[in-house]
């Protein structure tokens, strides 16, 4: 499998104009990637039979321009998705979520091509080959080779136990990987092949021009203008407002046209806005002028038309030091003043608070500072298809919307254990054992600066570990390579056992039963040290019956028999009354 490693190359294009608009293009040192790929590879993450579903309909069909093929991708997803995934898949789209994971296909392919000169091809329990109509001969030829490794975005048709593997590589908008598929597809459905595709496509030109999330274009930093915070009273703020309302502006005069046209007077006070707020204008404001800038600009957004209001709310956040004067002058409307407090206490439950912003979907709180376009993304494709979920199950909309602002999480009560009990086998004390003498015991020492995330050595049982462990159980010898790999690393934990068994019979031949039976009776004749030095003599990749055995031998000199297990059952019959009261 390849990786590729990408760099994103920044290209920024100053337009010095009345605007002085800045154009940023990000574009990707890959080459394009088709349309119907990137939309296939949505499908598949949605549901694997969608994506040959997808290909049935598609396959063989060519596109004059990319319009052409973005249209057709999306209505055909259409009819394959719910409207608001088909709204996902767009967005998809527009930040080419997929185009690296297509151009992997592409460096997959060309590898297993080698010096093949065909555009269709097949790889044959590893064995690449043009592909012909005749391909049940190519597959008997295939006996007896291995089959190829899979990666883990492959598209698998059938997979059959037992049967050669086929890989076909293609690009799905040829009529002749159509009818290679087809043929392939046949076969699968018939048990007689495993059947793969593989995107392999001929690569476009120029470069794949991303959305520039993640990208800052500085140009300058604009400070606000100095504040006149001079106590003003009311009769002097009445007078500013109106010798400001008799100032001309680009020289209109619209307190003498409010007068004259007093049935315009909304328009004009629009079109003197309008003046305003392209006006280079950055004179100071008074401090009270000022103190309700932030309802000024909500009532501006919230004021505009539905189509108006993100490119507003644009405007003003970009532009505020210029557009303060203009928003000084905007009345706020009591109900949403009344709003914006209601959302202000609601807010602060998440310890969010008056001029912080926060992104809340479905009641979940999304982290402003690591949130990017495609982990929204990946957010939005889960609730997305949540509510698709429980609206299939007849559960009206307004059920739905409750259900996602629960929390699921919540527990009442946490899980803990008794790490006291009796049945909890220490097998080193950092307060009592001589190897640990020569640490310091003042508890002081943890206030000393040390490296992060390294444990104090501190002659203190500070920090527990307790393993729960059935020796037969296949992750025992994790926990076993665990064990001695704190212990032979000297790591200032105070590390116990709990052994469990299914079965408390004698049998000398359930490693369940005899491990622990064994560090009972060494436990209570040699004492911890020796139990330390006997399980760390049993490697997790060796931690079997007779190796036990051995082990114990060489240690105590005693057989293992059932007589010796009956006698030394107290530390596994302690351990499962433990289990089953934690």
């Amino acid at each position: 499998m390849f990786c590729a490693v990408t760099f994103l190359i920044l290209t920024s294009l100053i337009k010095v104009s009345h605007a002085k608009f800045v154009t940023s293009v990000l574009n990707a040192n890959w080459v394009p990637t088709p349309i119907l790929i990137e939309t296939s590879e949505f499908l598949a993450e949605e549901d694997s039979a969608l994506f040959f579903k997808f290909l049935d309909k598609f396959g063989g069909v060519q596109f004059d321009t990319e319009q052409a093929e973005y249209e057709a991708a999306t209505s055909g997803a259409a009819s394959m998705l719910p409207d608001v995934t088909v709204t996902l898949l767009k967005l998809s789209l527009s930040l080419r979520q997929y185009s690296p994971r297509a151009v992997m296909f592409n460096n997959v392919a060309a590898s297993a091509r080698g010096s093949l000169t065909c555009d269709v091809f097949l790889e044959i329990n590893s064995h690449s080959q043009c592909y012909v109509p005749d391909i049940e001969t190519l597959i008997s030829e295939s006996v007896g080779r291995d089959p190829a490794g899979l990666i883990k975005y492959d598209h698998v048709y059938r997979e059959n136990e037992g049967k050669p593997q086929v890989i076909l590589y293609c690009d799905i908008r040829t009529s002749q990987c159509h009818g290679a598929h087809r043929a392939l597809a046949a076969l699968a459905d018939r048990s007689a092949i495993s059947y793969v595709f593989r995107h392999y496509f001929t690569p476009g030109r120029g470069k794949v021009q991303l959305s520039g999330y993640g990208v800052e274009l500085a140009i300058k930093s604009t400070e606000y203008t100095a504040v006149d915070d001079t106590t003003v009273s009311e009769g002097e703020k009445a007078d500013i407002l109106k010798t400001r309302e008799e100032e001309e502006v680009e020289g209109f005069r619209f307190a003498f046209l409010k007068e004259k046209y007093p049935d315009k007077v909304e328009e004009l006070n629009r079109f003197k806005d309008f003046l305003i707020d392209n006006k280079d204008d950055m004179k100071p404001l008074k401090a009270w002028e000022i103190s309700d800038i932030g309802f000024q600009a909500s009532q501006k957004v919230f004021s505009a038309s539905t189509e108006e209001s993100l490119e507003i709310l644009a405007r003003y956040s970009q532009n505020l030091p210029s557009l303060a004067r203009s928003l000084s002058r905007t009345k706020v409307k009591p109900e949403l003043r009344r709003e914006i407090k209601m959302n202000q206490e609601i807010l602060h439950r998440y310890n969010v608070h008056p001029g912080s912003s926060v992104l809340l979907l479905n009641g979940m709180l999304i982290d402003l500072e690591s949130a990017d376009p495609l982990s929204l993304l990946k957010k939005l494709r889960s609730e997305a298809s949540t509510v698709g979920g429980l609206s299939s199950l007849g559960i009206p909309f307004s059920a739905v919307n409750k259900l996602l602002k629960s929390d699921l999480y919540k527990q009442s009560a946490k899980y803990g254990i008794d790490m006291r009990d009796d049945a909890v086998m220490y097998i080193n004390d950092l307060e009592k054992d001589k190897k640990y003498r020569n640490w310091p015991s003042d508890i002081q020492e943890l206030l000393r600066p040390s490296y992060p995330g390294m444990l104090k050595h501190l002659r203190k049982n500070l920090y527990n570990l307790v393993f729960i462990l059935r020796p037969s159980d296949a992750g025992s010898e994790t926990l076993m390579n665990l064990f001695i790999n704190l212990v032979e690393n000297n790591t200032p934990i105070r590390i116990g056992f709990v052994f469990t068994s299914a079965s408390e019979d004698p049998d000398t031949e359930n490693l369940d039963v005899v491990l622990p039976a064994t560090v009972n009776y060494i436990l209570n004749t040699k004492g911890r040290e020796s139990v330390e030095d006997f399980l760390s003599q049993l490697t997790g990749d060796d931690l079997a019956i007779e190796n036990v055995r051995s082990e114990f031998s060489d240690m105590v000199g005693v057989d293992i028999t059932p007589d010796f297990l009956s006698e030394n059952t107290a530390l596994l019959s302690a351990g499962n009354n433990f289990l089953e009261s934690s």
